[in-house]
């Protein structure tokens, strides 16, 4: 199964559109919305993604008209404008003191007349999904918040013209939501184990929690449940010193973002939600 590879030198902020990577001018943004959207398949006959991105698409995509190409075909469309791409990208990260781990991402971006690769097409959105290591059924199943994400995404930082690479972490961050008046929805592999049952999390945060198996998500996420909060958590499922663990609070009905951030896995911080993270939760929802 063929993925992009992309290595990114990090600094000091983690961003959705990520250092050294083109991002998607004011103009470039306006234009997508006139382009067709090709999704980029595996080349793998039997690939899990090209099955469930084909449903996914007809279900959630709704700002482009869109057709599947393979990553054979990549070359051929790559530099023409007036079509953008989605598609999975394998990103690796380096910077002083982090262990070098690679991640799994669903990319948006545009064509571009100049690239000499697809590092250097404008990005628009980049959703992380998981480990590249990890197993493919633990993020599979969230395709649809990853592709809903994406269109609130581009659609916000086309609406305020104020957004840009260097404030948009800031933006989500500051304009975290409340959910007090939904579900928080885990899987109990995402839980570290200060608080990995409903008597710990109590202790901490009271709001409404439930500890869910994937199965039970994943039909929320498919029928878009109402009143339902789940945490998307993407790090390494093994000890990975000083590697990233980056949490995500989404709606199943819609992939509205409640709540993101990440921190450096240590043994005092380990791969999976904290109680610091719960903590937050409360502050918010105050």
């Amino acid at each position: 199964m063929k993925s992009i590879s992309i290595t990114i030198v990090l600094s000091l902020l983690l961003s959705f559109a990520m250092s050294q990577i083109p991002v998607a001018t004011k103009k470039q943004i306006n234009d997508f919305y006139k382009t067709t959207t090709l999704v980029v398949k595996d080349d793998g006959v039997f690939s899990e993604f090209n099955s469930d991105i084909e449903d996914v698409m007809k279900k959630y995509w709704t700002v482009t008209p869109y057709k599947f190409i393979t990553y054979s075909e990549l070359e051929e469309y790559m530099r023409k404008p007036q079509y953008s791409f989605i598609m999975k990208t394998r990103i690796r990260y380096e910077a002083k003191n982090v262990t070098d781990v690679e991640y799994n991402f669903l990319t948006l971006v545009l064509g571009f007349g100049s690239a000499e690769n697809v590092t250097q097409l404008p990005d628009l959105c980049s959703f992380p999904l998981s480990y590249d290591q990890g197993d493919a059924d633990k993020y599979m199943f969230k395709l649809p918040s990853a592709i809903q994400f994406m269109q609130k995404h581009v659609s916000l930082t086309k609406t305020d013209e104020s957004l840009n690479a260097d404030n948009i972490i800031k933006y989500y961050n500051k304009n975290k939501t409340a959910f007090n008046d939904k579900t928080l929805w885990l899987l109990k592999e995402d839980l570290s184990s200060d608080v990995n049952s409903l008597a710990k999390i109590k202790k901490i945060y009271p709001g409404k929690v439930e500890i869910v198996d994937a199965n039970t998500l994943k039909e929320a996420i498919d029928q878009q449940k109402q009143d339902i909060v789940y945490l998307h958590k993407v790090g390494p499922t093994m000890k990975s010193p000083k590697a990233r663990c980056w949490k995500l609070i989404l709606s199943t009905s819609d992939a509205s973002l409640y709540y993101f951030d990440y921190h450096k896995i240590t043994s005092k911080d380990p791969d999976g939600i904290l109680e610091s993270d719960f903590k937050s939760f409360k502050r918010l929802n105050d």
